[in-house]
């Protein structure tokens, strides 16, 4: 650091300068990338995405070992009709189902949309 009358000039090696560099640039991808994801969701957001088991009532039944509830009127979709970037329940090519965001992984064969919670009642206390 150096002074010369009002004038302060600190000197830093140039690995940081170009690690300050670095970074900026990192960041501002980082938020280039945040802004598009965003961007994203809302165009997803704006796909109506009807689940069949909306246009008919739930039929849940126990299976034969009385273990699983199933739903005999609700099946997996398509993939080619699941949205990409949200939450969504993924069936994979083992049968094995998770909750997960689908980006195109053709590992994915069938995908479901989240339950959503049934409004309160105006009876209930």
């Amino acid at each position: 650091m150096t002074n010369e009358g009002d004038v302060i000039t600190i000197v830093f090696p140039a690995w940081v300068v170009w690690w300050l560099l670095v970074c900026c640039v990192l960041g501002l991808i980082h938020s280039g990338l945040q802004l598009y994801n965003t961007y994203l969701r809302g165009k997803i957001a704006k796909k109506k995405v009807t689940p069949q088991h909306a246009k008919s009532r739930m039929a849940t039944t126990l299976n034969a070992d009385q273990t699983v509830a199933v739903d005999a009127a609700y099946h997996w979709q398509p993939m080619s009709t699941c949205p990409r970037g949200v939450k969504v329940q993924l069936l994979g090519k083992g049968g094995v189902a998770v909750y997960g965001t689908y980006h195109g992984d053709p590992f994915w064969v069938g995908w479901a949309p989240l339950p959503k919670r049934a409004p309160p009642s105006a009876t209930s206390p």
